[in-house]
């Protein structure tokens, strides 16, 4: 379970599981490990919710069942070899030594959690008792169960168990980076990172411009595809002489801002003419309009391309206003409508945009991961790391990209904010280790009746059981 979803995640995993053992109370032990006392409801919560969750997880993959479709029926089979029944002690008594080997290496290293902590721990509980609603229905939890603390409660899961379950996961955060922090016992390198980083991740500053015009229609006319082109380059042209990409991010933004005004103002004055006979008309004068207005909306610094014609939107000598001058020019709207192109004017006139702080308009992309097309992707992937913006245009997708690829490892403030995840992701299966070598030996002794008998994995069935 990632390290980022463990706080209380009882809160999300017991909704897989309906009670079944009603009227078990939660103020026994099932026995110990290395000599730390294991409540019951520790037990049940590692074989009912976080068990019972993983052996169906692990049927669906079995059954090649990407997509988690399939019906699974735990009980009817087999986990790794093992029964289900078998798997579920198995795995219980894992996660309890797991446990213990956390809470050892918490105190040997005399660790503590913040007031912080503390606070979130008692936050989280509390929030156990919030109305379930509708998701009780939802999720198929018995009938007349109001919150997820009274369905705990029902399984045999009190809340003093949750609560040590969920110090366990702070504690075991307190161990990692005690263990592989900068200062730890054994520190990742800063070395390490930064080859991890240039391996895994590629720091991008990216506009994306489509050969449409502002409704969207994508462009047939060579004058108005390479205007869009044009601007493309303009904007490349100006960061690899300024260096400045918030100006550019800005001038993009605020041409988009106009797009979308201008189409809001058609819809809008359509709405506003709707009912009576000029309806018609309008529409008719909105779309003749449409054909050739994206040679003003895209327009650039050369206008050669944006000619004027009868019935359409034409080009502006005006530049848009910015501090530091623009690109691209406000579209003038002139159609032979003068109501419609004072209504959609003043609509583009009054459209505005943020001026972004640089280090928000970082994209940084995972290489297994990314979520941008794959030509794109591929193609950052093969540009140098240079800060340089480069053009590269994607006939499939209808666009052209301005790309600029940064070296990652020099930034710092997102360096900082990551750095918890790259020690996981380089560290995680040493961890692991760490904890096995620690809890191999330890003395594991359970009521053989509560394992066997009162708390056998058939009586704790989840949902669809």
């Amino acid at each position: 379970m990632s390290h980022k979803i463990k706080k209380l995640a009882a809160a999300s995993l017991a909704i897989v599981c309906a009670a079944s053992m009603c009227g078990c109370s939660d103020s026994g032990y099932i026995g110990t490990v290395n000599g730390i006392q294991i409540p019951n409801g520790m037990y049940i919560f590692y074989v009912a919710v976080n068990g019972y969750s993983e052996a169906a997880n692990k049927i669906t993959d079995e059954l090649g069942d990407s997509l988690g479709t399939a019906e699974v029926t735990v009980f009817n089979n087999t986990i790794e070899g093992k029964t289900a029944s078998a798997w579920l002690k198995d795995h219980a008594v894992e996660k309890l030594r797991r446990y213990a080997a956390i809470e050892e290496l918490f105190t040997n290293n005399g660790l503590s959690l913040t007031a912080e902590e503390q606070t979130a721990i008692d936050e989280n509980i509390k929030a156990l008792d919030d109305d379930l609603g509708y998701y009780a229905q939802y999720y198929g939890l018995p009938e007349g169960i109001t919150s997820f603390g009274e369905h705990y409660e029902s399984m045999g899961i009190g809340k003093s168990s949750l609560r040590l379950i969920s110090e366990n996961s702070y504690k075991e955060d307190h161990v990692f980076l005690n263990q592989y922090d900068t200062d730890g016992l054994t520190p990742v390198s800063d070395d390490e990172i930064n080859s991890y980083i240039t391996d895994n991740y590629a720091a991008v500053k990216l506009l994306k411009l489509t050969f449409t015009d502002y409704q969207g229609i994508s462009l047939e006319d060579e004058a108005d595809i390479g205007a869009v082109k044009d601007l493309a380059q303009a904007y490349a042209d100006r960061y690899n002489s300024t260096g400045d990409w918030s100006e550019i991010q800005y001038d993009f933004d605020l041409r988009q801002a106009q797009f979308d005004a201008w189409v809001n103002a058609d819809d809008e004055y359509a709405e506003m003419k709707d009912g009576s006979s000029e309806a018609a008309d309008t529409s008719s004068a909105a779309e003749s309009q449409s054909d050739t207005s994206v040679s003003t909306a895209e327009a650039q610094g050369d206008t050669s391309t944006a000619e004027a014609q009868s019935g359409t939107a034409e080009a502006a000598p005006e530049d848009t206003v910015n501090a530091s001058g623009t690109i691209f020019q406000k579209p003038v709207v002139n159609t032979d409508d003068a109501e419609y192109n004072k209504f959609a004017q003043d609509a583009i006139d009054a459209a505005t945009a943020e001026l972004k702080d640089v280090d928000s308009l970082e994209q940084f992309i995972k290489k297994d991961s990314s979520t941008l097309p794959e030509k794109i992707t591929e193609y950052i992937w093969n540009a140098p790391a240079d800060g340089k913006a480069t053009l590269f245009t994607d006939e499939e997708s209808n666009c052209i990209y301005v790309v600029v690829r940064d070296d990652a490892t020099t930034m710092e403030s997102w360096k900082t904010s990551q750095h918890e995840s790259f020690l996981h992701e380089l560290r995680d299966d040493a961890f692991e280790e760490l904890l096995k070598g620690t809890y191999q030996n330890y003395v594991v002794d359970l009521d053989d009746y509560l394992v066997n008998t009162k708390y056998a994995p058939e009586k704790l069935r989840g949902i669809g059981e």
